[in-house]
C-alpha cells in the first residue's frame, strides 16, 4: 500500500534527522542525497496543501544543488526544483516569486535542451504551462497565450518524434490557451483550441487514461462560454449538456 503524504513526510523527516546526526559526527555524506530528501518531503507538503513548508524544503534543496552544481544530472535537478518551488508560489498567490522561479527553470531547461542534455523535455512544456497559469492569474492573457504556444509546439514536436508525453497535459495546454483566448475576446480561436482539447480528452477517456472527467467538463463549460460569446446558442446548449454529463462521471 502506498504511503499517505503524512507518512511520507514522517519518513523523510526521520531520514533528515539521521543525516544531521551523521554530519554532526563528522561522517562524509553526499549532499545530493539531502537534496533528494528535501525535494520529496516538499512534494508531500504540497499534497497536504502545506505550501509554506514545501517552499522551505525547496529552498534547502536549491541551495544544495547550486552549491554542488556540476554534473548534467545536478543541473536537471536544479531546474526541476525551481519549477516545483515556482508552482508552490502559485498556490500561495506570490506571482512575482513564481515568475522568477519559472523563468529561471525555463532558462536552465532551454539551455539543456539545446545541448541535448535535458532529461525530460516534457517537463519544459509543463513549465511553460505553469508560467502561463501565472500570467493568467495576473490577467496577462497575451503572455499566457505565448507560453501555451511554446508548450504546445514542444509537445507536438515530441509526439512527432515518437517520444512519450503526458497527453493529459497536452489536452490541458489547449484548454488553457482556449480560456486565455476567451479572456482576449477572441472566442472563435477559443472554440478551435477547446475543440482540440475535448478531442484529446475524449480519446483518453475511451482509453481509460483520462486523469479527471472534471477537466473535460471544464473544457465543455469554457467552449459553452465561447459559443455564447459568438451567439451560437445551439452549440452552446450542447456543450452545457455535455458539461453536466461529465460532472456526474467518476474519474478513473
Amino acid at each position: 500500500m502506498k504511503d499517505t503524504a503524512e507518512q511520507t513526510i514522517e519518513k523523510y523527516t526521520a531520514a533528515l534527522e539521521l543525516y544531521q546526526e551523521q554530519i554532526s559526527s563528522g561522517a562524509e555524506i553526499d549532499p545530493r542525497d539531502l537534496a533528494y530528501i528535501y525535494v520529496n518531503r516538499a512534494k508531500s507538503f504540497v499534497e497536504m496543501k502545506k505550501t509554506k513548508n514545501a517552499v522551505e524544503d525547496f529552498n534547502q534543496a536549491i541551495k544544495i544543488y547550486e552549491k554542488n552544481e556540476g554534473s548534467v544530472k545536478d543541473i536537471n535537478e536544479l531546474a526541476i526544483a525551481y519549477k516545483l518551488r515556482g508552482m508552490s508560489y502559485i498556490h500561495e498567490k506570490k506571482h512575482w516569486d513564481a515568475l522568477k522561479d519559472l523563468n529561471h527553470s525555463i532558462e536552465i531547461q532551454e539551455k539543456l535542451l539545446k545541448e541535448d542534455n535535458l532529461k525530460n523535455p516534457a517537463d519544459l512544456a509543463t513549465t511553460y504551462m505553469n508560467r502561463g497559469v501565472v500570467n493568467m492569474e495576473m490577467e496577462k492573457a497575451q503572455k499566457a497565450i505565448e507560453n501555451y504556444d511554446q508548450a504546445i509546439l514542444l509537445q507536438e514536436k515530441l509526439l512527432a518524434e515518437g517520444k512519450e508525453i503526458d497527453e493529459n497535459d497536452f489536452g490541458a495546454a489547449f484548454m488553457s490557451r482556449g480560456v486565455a483566448y476567451i479572456m482576449k475576446k477572441n472566442s472563435k480561436q477559443a472554440v478551435i483550441d477547446l475543440t482540440e482539447s475535448i478531442k484529446i480528452q475524449e480519446k483518453l477517456l475511451q482509453e481509460k487514461k483520462l486523469m479527471s472527467t472534471s477537466s473535460l467538463a471544464l473544457s465543455h463549460r469554457s467552449r459553452y462560454i465561447a459559443y455564447m460569446n459568438i451567439s451560437n446558442r445551439i452549440e452552446a446548449d450542447r456543450d452545457f449538456k455535455k458539461m453536466e454529463e461529465y460532472m456526474n462521471w467518476k474519474s478513473f
